[in-house]
């Protein structure tokens, strides 16, 4: 039978082992929500280039496409993740009682609210860009057809 001093090194490199592991959880859920910031950020610059483009952005418009679909499926990924650290936090809790009590389960509950009150901030920049973009886009055309028809205002005589 192993000893008790054997055993209880064979605990630690295993509790160690789990943090690390969830340490490079984080770090993972980080780095896609770093990742979904840049995006973010790029389609801002992608869609002021495209409403100033003479041409009317169409230079623009697939990488624009591509950012969007590049981030929605990052937000879906990071979306995931949350709900996998949301589920090992319920386990954790159903598995013991006293889990709440215990420091790896208030790391992980803080960590969870942390990422996802960035996540979530993120996620409303990104409506925030596609709705300006969209809103930008229709003021133009707007704009293109009163001069085109050389209305002013709606019901006015060219």
């Amino acid at each position: 039978a192993p000893s008790s001093s054997s055993t209880q090194q064979r605990a630690r490199r295993v509790t160690r082992s789990a943090a690390r592991s969830n340490g490079r959880s984080a770090r993972l859920r980080l780095c896609s929500a770093e990742a979904m910031k840049g995006n973010v950020s790029r389609l801002v610059s992608l869609h002021r280039e495209a409403l100033i483009d003479p041409h009317g952005g169409s230079a623009r418009k697939q990488e624009i496409e591509e950012l969007t679909r590049d981030t929605n499926a990052m937000g879906a990924q990071v979306r995931n993740q949350l709900r996998e650290l949301d589920a090992e936090l319920g386990a954790m809790l159903a598995k013991d009682a006293e889990a709440e009590q215990q420091s790896a389960y208030k790391i992980k509950r803080n960590m969870h609210a942390t990422l996802t009150k960035k996540f979530l901030a993120q996620m409303q920049d990104y409506s925030d860009a596609q709705t300006s973009y969209k809103r930008r886009v229709e003021e133009t055309a707007r704009r293109q057809f009163r001069i085109v028809t050389g209305r002013r205002r709606r019901g006015q005589p060219g």
